[in-house]
C-alpha cells in the first residue's frame, strides 16, 4: 500500500487547506498496489537484453541506439545478434547464459561520433598541463525485430 506522501507526490491525492486548517483530501485516482515508477504500457511490450562484444543493451522494436563501431557494415545492412540474455514482456525468459533460439535483428543507419570527452592531466607545482580530447566512433542502429525461438 502506498503512503500518503507517495500518493500526493505522484498526483493520486490533492491536498489543500480547508476553512478550519484541517487537511482536506480529494481523491484524484484510485491508489493501486503497483510499485511506483512502473508504467502499464511498459509491461506488455516485448524487450530484450543483448550482449555485443562485452556491452549489454536493453532494446525494444523500433528503438534507435548507438553501439560500438562495426567498421565492416554500411548503412542499410542488417545485423543479427544471437547473444540474447533475457527476453521480457508478458512472459520473461531468462537465459543461462543466453536464451536458446532468440535473436535480435538490427538495421544499420550509419556511423556517428559520441560526445567529446576532455582528458586533462596535470602535476601540481610542476607547471605540467596536458589537455587532449577524444570522440568515440559509434554505429547507429535501429532494432527491427526481436525473435524468440521455442
Amino acid at each position: 500500500m502506498r503512503s500518503l506522501t507517495q500518493c500526493v507526490k505522484h498526483g493520486i491525492l490533492h491536498v489543500g487547506k480547508s476553512f478550519h486548517d484541517e487537511l482536506d483530501l480529494e481523491v484524484v485516482a484510485a491508489p493501486t498496489d503497483e510499485p511506483l515508477g512502473t508504467a502499464a504500457a511498459r509491461e506488455n511490450t516485448l524487450y530484450a537484453i543483448i550482449r555485443d562484444r562485452g556491452m549489454q543493451y536493453r532494446v525494444q522494436e523500433g528503438q534507435v541506439l548507438d553501439i560500438a563501431l562495426k567498421s565492416d557494415l554500411e548503412a542499410g545492412n542488417e545485423l543479427s545478434i544471437d547473444e540474447v540474455l533475457l527476453v521480457g514482456g508478458e512472459k520473461t525468459i531468462v537465459g543461462s547464459p543466453t536464451v536458446k533460439g532468440a535473436s535480435v535483428t538490427l538495421k544499420v543507419i550509419g556511423e556517428v561520433q559520441d560526445d567529446k570527452i576532455v582528458v586533462f592531466r596535470y602535476k601540481s607545482k610542476k607547471r605540467y598541463r596536458r589537455r587532449t580530447g577524444h570522440r568515440q566512433d559509434l554505429t547507429r542502429v535501429q532494432v527491427t525485430k526481436i525473435a524468440v525461438g521455442k
